[in-house]
């Protein structure tokens, strides 16, 4: 099971802050109407918790359900409690709104709910997530929806959303597979990256690919002596390292107590064996393409 720590945990809430910002933004022009989303609370627990903990002791007559495809998979819930369903379309139903589309109001409003949230985890890990149409679904029908999803940890922020000063209360449970949780913390960590390679160019050219990536800092050295300096400082996750450098380097690094992804860049073709003599883990052939140097860090 995918383990959590608590800046993993700190990431997940600050991501929760800038959905919910998001949101307020979202419902304020659909209402014309001044609109506050605070996010309370962000907890990481399995299906199994979330069913004792919310669906036992609280009533939850609404729930929006949609399908997240694209990079990322898995389900999302967005779990209205106590009347805040009736709440939501009292607020929401103008003239463009008619009473026979009272489960469309409260899909709009999961729709932003949820998609704001997805958006900003989108924007910082740089992952595309696709959300399907939602579907309403009641309290019955919940508690079969979570059972089936993965038994891997789900993510659930509490919201109280606040319009013309009616009290919203919601709850979103992200329920993402496990290969997807794994990305998204390969993509949230803080991440060292060392590349050793005679040619100039193929270093700005990992840099650049990983520009975009706030979690992660490239260093690059010339020489063996500038490499194990930047090795023993900064404790690199992975290491591109040119074929010039040779297996002296690759013995060198191996020989430090911090363990890192050794990866050899060459022009050539190199087979498995080859690769485990000289001492790396895996190789990145020239000229590299970006999906593949971005894999390394996918896990």
């Amino acid at each position: 099971m995918t383990t959590f720590n608590n800046l993993d945990k700190d990431v997940l809430k600050e991501v929760g802050n800038i959905g919910t910002g998001h949101a307020s933004v979202a419902m304020s022009l659909l209402t014309n109407q001044k609109t506050h989303i605070s996010h309370t609370e962000t907890h990481i627990s399995t299906s199994t918790a979330i069913l004792k903990k919310i669906l036992h002791k609280e009533n939850i007559p609404s729930v929006i359900h949609i399908n997240i495809e694209g990079d990322l998979t898995g389900e999302a819930f967005l779990l209205l409690f106590e009347e805040t369903g009736q709440n939501i379309i009292r607020i929401l139903k103008t003239k463009k709104y008619k009473a026979s589309v009272n489960d469309s109001i409260l899909s709009e409003f999961g729709n932003i709910m949820i998609g704001s949230y997805l958006n900003a985890l989108s924007n910082l890990i740089n992952l595309i997530m696709k959300p399907t149409v939602p579907h309403l679904h009641t309290e019955e029908t919940l508690s079969g929806l979570l059972k089936k999803t993965s038994k891997e940890k789900t993510i659930t922020i509490r919201t109280d959303v606040f319009i013309k000063e009616e009290r919203i209360q919601a709850a979103l449970v992200l329920a993402f597979s496990k290969e997807s949780l794994t990305r998204i913390l390969n993509r949230t960590r803080l991440m060292t990256i060392l590349i050793v390679d005679e040619k100039s160019t193929a270093a700005k050219r990992i840099k650049d690919i990983f520009s975009s990536f706030g979690n992660i800092k490239v260093y690059s050295a010339d020489s063996h002596d500038e490499a194990i300096e930047i090795f023993q400082d900064h404790a690199p996750n992975i290491c591109f390292i040119g074929e010039s450098q040779g297996k002296a380097l690759f013995s060198k690094l191996k020989k430090e107590k911090h363990k890192s992804q050794m990866i050899l860049m060459s022009t050539k073709r190199v087979t498995k064996n080859k690769i485990r003599q000289i001492g790396a883990h895996d190789i990145l052939k020239k000229p590299f393409k970006k999906d593949h140097v971005i894999s390394f860090i996918d896990g």
